[in-house]
């Protein structure tokens, strides 16, 4: 039995549930440039929810859900050329579990691709940079991964089981000191 009581520790920790990361509530900072070493045009913070977080001058919208990002833009047929023309997506609040992954979900651009994309653990660069819009339209959906992000209430449990099977080990170690000593255990 004594060999046990780890392995079940072990087991709780392990089933402790993961909590779905998302952008959901969180505050970020939307920000269109044509060139990354300058200020950008288009710049606002917003709180992730329903609807457009983000919309900028000449149509350009981008809407956030817990797990994805939608840029879409009407009105224009080609992006300006340079290094970087393109939209930046990053967390204002330091509230966002860190981003592991990105990718391309769909998109109408011809050209768009993973080179066009990166990301650090609180960032989203996307370069449409010489892209051309067919019928002046445009959308690109990301699929965004986080880190998973274990519950608060799971930690609460498996420390709250961990502290009652430190007390019976005490209880089972005093136990074993009176019956050494030639005491009765007694229990009420």
């Amino acid at each position: 039995m004594k060999g046990s009581i780890p392995g079940f520790m072990v087991a709780c920790l392990l089933a402790a549930p993961l909590a779905q990361a998302s952008f959901m509530g969180s505050t970020l900072l939307g920000e269109y440039s044509n060139n990354l070493s300058e200020p950008a045009w288009c710049s606002e913070t917003s709180v992730v929810g329903a609807g457009v977080e983000f919309e900028c001058p000449g149509g350009f919208q981008v809407d956030v859900s817990s797990d994805q990002v939608l840029y879409t833009l009407s009105g224009f047929g080609t992006f300006g050329g340079g290094d970087f023309n393109g939209f930046v997506l990053s967390d204002a609040s330091a509230t966002v579990p860190g981003i592991v992954a990105v990718t391309i979900a769909s998109t109408t651009l011809a050209g768009m691709d993973p080179s066009r994309l990166w990301f650090d653990t609180d960032s989203i660069w996307l370069n449409f940079s010489g892209l051309e819009m067919p019928d002046l339209k445009m959308s690109t959906l990301l699929d965004v991964t986080f880190a998973a992000v274990t519950e608060p209430g799971s930690f609460a449990l498996l420390s709250l089981g961990i502290a009652g099977l430190g007390l019976c080990r005490r209880r089972t170690a005093s136990e074993t000191e009176r019956e050494s000593a030639g005491q009765p255990c007694n229990l009420k």
